[in-house]
């Protein structure tokens, strides 16, 4: 379903991601694992066609090279950013039904009221503002809001991350009931729940895939796997470092006031920055 060839990142001079191939067939669900600065979100980012690289990405045998990322969510390839990008002074309701932006005609999509009783807790602030929700109760509406525009394919960045175990338990139940349905490349933190949850795995590290293995081989292999994972300070080179100080206003996590969140550009439920579209009624 989905195919990476040689796929490079540049930041100016600074290569953060080298010469990746990678692949997610069938149905299957894959993570992506690396240390802080590894290139993992850029690398999500290349593939829904945010910012540039060299390389070729194929999505269903498609090249993406000429697509924009809103022709790539509409493809069905959706991405859930790092940072929900929910829309803040939009509520609960009206952020789960921007996802039809992506959905078209295609089947598969989960109806607003399916998402609810997914996440039976959003039922009940269908009214709040998205400012107003907690980190958990942001990521639940991004995870929803791609639901509802059908994907053929999930793109998930860190979707535990700065969560109460609690609300990252309600997270990956839903993302259970996903799998063996569509596709999944996942980025996340958590190791040990990213190889429970995966098939396969790769890992990132400065930019380069390490190793490509089974979550069962990677299991067998938890020192290796340790030594790459725990000494993020010297595995962040000045690649990561890069990418962190370009990409640091798109990752912000938390929560605010309506102008807090409304800085920097929103990443919409389907991968592009739909929010261009509000920012021009605006003025």
């Amino acid at each position: 379903m989905l195919e990476l060839l040689d796929v490079c990142v540049h930041y100016g001079t600074t290569e953060a991601v080298k010469s990746v191939d990678l692949t997610v067939d069938g149905t299957e669900t894959v993570a992506l694992l690396g240390p802080n600065g590894a290139g993992k979100s850029s690398l999500l980012r290349a593939i829904s066609q945010v910012i540039p690289y060299t390389g070729t990405v194929l999505f269903d045998g498609a090249d993406l090279r000429r697509r924009t990322a809103f022709d790539v969510a509409r493809m069905g390839l959706i991405h859930v950013p790092e940072g929900r990008r929910i829309f803040p002074t939009l509520t609960v309701h009206e952020n789960l039904l921007s996802g039809l932006t992506a959905a078209r005609s295609r089947r598969g999509k989960k109806s607003v009221d399916a998402v609810y009783d997914l996440f039976p807790n959003l039922a009940l602030m269908r009214s709040r503002q998205g400012y107003a929700l907690s980190g958990g109760e942001q990521q639940m509406v991004a995870i929803g809001r791609a639901l509802v525009g059908a994907p053929r394919m999930l793109l998930l960045d860190e979707p535990s991350l700065g969560l109460a175990p609690i609300i990252v338990e309600t997270v990956f139940n839903a993302l259970r009931d996903l799998k063996g349905q569509i596709p999944i490349l996942l980025v996340e933190q958590n190791t040990s729940l990213a190889l429970t949850e995966c098939d396969r795995a790769y890992l990132l590290v400065t930019g380069e895939i390490k190793s490509n293995a089974t979550s069962a081989e990677f299991a067998d292999r938890g020192s290796l796997l340790a030594s790459f994972l725990g000494r993020e300070s010297h595995l962040s080179s000045s690649a990561g470092s890069n990418e962190h100080a370009m990409t640091s206003q798109m990752n912000d996590t938390t929560s605010g006031s309506p102008k807090e969140l409304g800085t920097s550009r929103e990443m919409g439920p389907t991968g592009y920055c739909v929010v261009e579209s509000i920012e021009r009624r605006a003025n």
